[in-house]
């Protein structure tokens, strides 16, 4: 018995070629793996750690990661790769963000690592840690808290809010009300920012919506830094080398910002000269933005700060990031969350009218402007707008590195070399931090019982970081954001199309997807596209209609490298036409279609040329014949009849529910066995045609998983036949003996039509 088995299986192995032997192999650790690992939540795998996990989550990473914190208690380990340090502690529990950002700071710093991947931003304040980061955040605390620059962001806010307006009521009635406003909202506040930074207005936010380079170019740096964090160092390195991918997008948009940066820093030192303009002159207001005041701060010798136009380009460009894309990403979900509570919208106009008497003068059609003083008053506007970051923060994750062994106050060990990430989204969704109604969009939470705006602690409240780091332009945020919800929402009323799914991009910004750029599906070394098809293959249909959309309906789809899994998907009427009628011979099946629905054996459904020819002649004589159809016409009458029968009887017993997809493959047997066999038939077909075929070959060689279901479907099923086929031979024989014919009634199925054919000698 052994010997014979061992015979066996050698003859198997030979038969087959290294690479599939090697994939055998590689199939049954990774199945002993799954084994052992089927109780875990986050599986920790070797040498790939918990990452597959992660990137089958990729699409939904946000709330993925919610979902697992959750199950952890508030800290979570998540273990990389081996050999990649890529090793982070989740953390959202509050008394750890405390220790971390505020108790022991200088323990915890961004590290050097960050500074690589963020190194398209310099030596700029997001980049900097110790004495470089404290020069910095003093310089920029004295601009930005100063009264002229406070003055300036008032002016600037109200009159790019006059813009925003004017091209709102443009498109409108330009095209019927329906606007990007994750768009605009770029726009805006790229325009914006731009004044406050350079004194420039670039121009974005017009009637005409034009194309402005820089803008897209910060959206590729976005994804290609997300990328970054998403994969270990070596790979975007690997990337960056060869000018490919994420990394050549990134690149070019480099040479746009230091394009755009250098020559706006060159016009403003030759303004400076020409003027002979020295800090303390009277004409200074003539230029109050950031810029002006930094190259001021140059010509102080005393202060230790880079001399260069590159330390400019990289602080410029550290503070478009800052108040271009957080600002319009808190601004979309805003308005977003808004137009789902109307009764928030409500108690908002409500407060904006008690606020400004002189409203009762407006007259119609006019559009009303609120100054910084009347928004000063707003507590619930401002309410509203924390409650929308605490739910979609713009910058969703902040993460630290450790430069010596800590114990966290919940009691875990960090070491160095150990990422610390603090998931925003995911703390704002937190029963433990924000209570049970967590998930509900609910101003009225950051308002005490008096009437006066609550101030939560910045470290369970992290939309502007906390501890030394909390972000300087926060108020210059609330101002742009109160100065752009006040008015716009009482002068406009906005209504989210129905049908279109929300849900944030994988970026650095908590954007929205659909406002972004998106690419076809990646086409990745080894593996091909399978990866992004699994990633979508809860949508699977969706997801190929996306790409024929976008493709012009044709599209290559790359498989696994050897497997034979390269197919060409198309919708091209033309296409198919060719492919079915015209050079219907040259398009068979083929022996791999035969092999995976093996099930059916040589039925017509896995035949091609002669044999097919037979088949189908074969059945349409019996299918076309006029005493079938009579009997289909008859059979058909009477089941519909007991279906009535049946559904008046379920409607009286169950008060009218029913599963009709239940009910309706009534042709059933009793018991119900050929229904659940054709499901599992139906499952392991759909995944034999999904992986190599070596896999499921493998698979049914154990005899585990979705083929050990078909092999027992396989057996219903000829069990099933054999019993029908044996019983209406025995008939037919019988009578056949007795010279007679059968009677009408019993030999109009198909079984005794073929019967009677298999008779004919002239048919093979």
């Amino acid at each position: 018995m052994a010997a014979a088995f061992m015979a066996s299986l050698w003859s198997i192995i030979i038969s087959w070629s290294y690479l599939e032997l090697f994939l055998a192999l590689c199939a049954c650790f990774l199945l002993y793996e799954c084994y052992k690992r089927k109780d875990e939540s986050v599986p920790n795998w070797p040498i790939f750690g918990m990452w597959p996990t992660v990137l089958l989550n990729i699409h939904h990473i946000h709330d993925w990661l919610t979902e697992v914190v959750r199950e952890h208690g508030g800290t979570f380990k998540l273990n990389g790769p081996w050999f990649t340090r890529m090793d982070i502690l989740c953390t959202c529990v509050p008394a750890n963000i405390n220790y971390i950002y505020n108790t022991n700071f200088s323990s915890f710093p961004k590290g050097p690592e960050f500074a690589r991947i963020f190194d398209i931003f310099g030596e700029s304040i997001i980049n900097s840690d110790s004495e470089s980061w404290r020069i910095q955040r003093k310089l920029a605390h004295n601009v930005m808290s100063s009264k002229r620059f406070r003055t300036f962001v008032n002016r600037t806010s109200q009159a790019k809010v006059n813009g925003l307006m004017h091209v709102l009521k443009h498109k409108a009635n330009q095209d019927q009300g329906v606007i990007d406003l994750q768009d605009l909202f770029q726009r805006f506040t790229f325009d914006n920012t731009c004044i406050l930074i350079f004194g420039v207005d670039p121009g974005s936010l017009s009637v005409e919506l034009p194309m402005v380079p820089f803008p897209q170019a910060m959206d590729d740096t976005m994804e290609a830094l997300a990328f970054r964090n998403a994969v270990p160092e070596s790979w975007w390195m690997l990337l960056k080398r060869l000018k490919i991918g994420k990394e050549k997008k990134l690149a070019e948009a480099w040479k746009t910002f230091d394009h755009f940066t250098n020559q706006l820093i060159s016009r403003r030192r030759e303004e400076l000269n020409k003027s002979t303009r020295h800090a303390g002159d009277a004409d200074c207001e003539k230029w109050p933005d950031l810029l002006t005041s930094y190259i001021d701060y140059q010509l102080d010798d005393e202060l230790p700060i880079p001399k260069s136009d590159k330390f400019l380009r990289d602080t410029t460009l550290n503070f478009i990031l800052a108040g271009r894309d957080t600002t319009s990403s808190a601004l979309t979900w805003f308005f977003w969350l808004v137009s789902r509570s109307p009764e928030v919208e409500t108690k908002i106009l409500e407060e904006l009218r008690d606020n400004s008497p002189q409203l009762r003068e407006k007259q119609q059609g006019e559009l009303k402007e609120f100054n910084a003083e009347e928004l000063s008053k707003s507590v619930y506007l401002h309410a509203a707008l924390c409650e929308s970051l605490r739910l979609f923060p713009p910058v969703p994750f902040e993460y630290t590195s450790v430069v010596q062994p800590e114990v966290l106050p919940s009691g875990e060990a960090v070491k160095p070399g150990t990422k610390i990430l603090i998931p925003l989204y995911t703390m704002g969704r937190m029963e433990s931090i924000w209570g049970k109604d967590c998930l509900e969009f609910k101003p009225e939470r950051w308002i005490t019982e008096k009437g006066k705006l609550k101030v939560e602690p910045s470290y369970k409240f992290m939309a502007f970081n906390s501890g030394p780091r909390i972000c300087l332009g926060k108020e210059v945020a609330f101002t742009q954001m109160k100065s752009v919800a006040g008015t716009l929402l009482f002068n406009f009323h906005f209504q989210v199309l129905e049908g279109l799914p929300v849900s944030p991009t994988l970026s650095i910004i908590l954007l929205m997807e659909r406002g972004l750029k998106d690419e076809i599906v990646p086409n990745w070394p080894i593996v091909g596209m399978l990866p992004t098809i699994l990633l979508n293959v809860h949508r699977l249909h969706d997801q190929i209609t996306d790409v024929l959309t976008k493709t012009g309906s044709t599209y290559m789809f790359n498989g696994p490298w050897f497997t034979h899994m390269d197919i060409l998907c198309t919708c091209n009427p033309a296409n198919i036409n060719y492919i079915f009628n015209t050079s219907f011979s040259s398009f068979p099946k083929g022996p791999e279609f035969s092999r995976i629905f093996d099930i059916f054996g040589e039925s017509i459904i896995n035949s091609d040329s002669e044999s097919w020819r037979i088949q189908r002649k074969l059945a349409h004589s019996i299918l076309s014949s006029k005493r079938f159809r009579a009997f289909v016409s008859r059979t058909s009458q009477a089941k519909v009849k007991d279906l009535m029968h049946v559904l008046k009887h379920i409607a009286s017993q169950d008060q009218g529910v029913i599963d009709l997809q239940d009910l309706l493959p009534f042709g059933g047997n009793a018991n119900g066995s050929i229904c659940a066999g054709n499901g599992r038939c139906n499952e392991a077909l759909a995944f034999r045609n999904a992986v190599p075929e070596s896999w499921w070959k493998l698979l049914k060689w154990l005899k585990i998983g979705k083929e050990k279901k078909l092999a027992e479907a396989w057996e219903t099923f000829d069990h099933f036949a054999n019993q029908h086929i044996s019983m209406r031979r025995e008939v037919f024989n019988k009578s056949k003996s007795q010279g007679g014919e059968l009677d009408c009634e019993e030999g109009e199925d198909l079984l005794t039509s073929y019967m009677n054919y298999q008779l004919e000698g002239e048919l093979l």
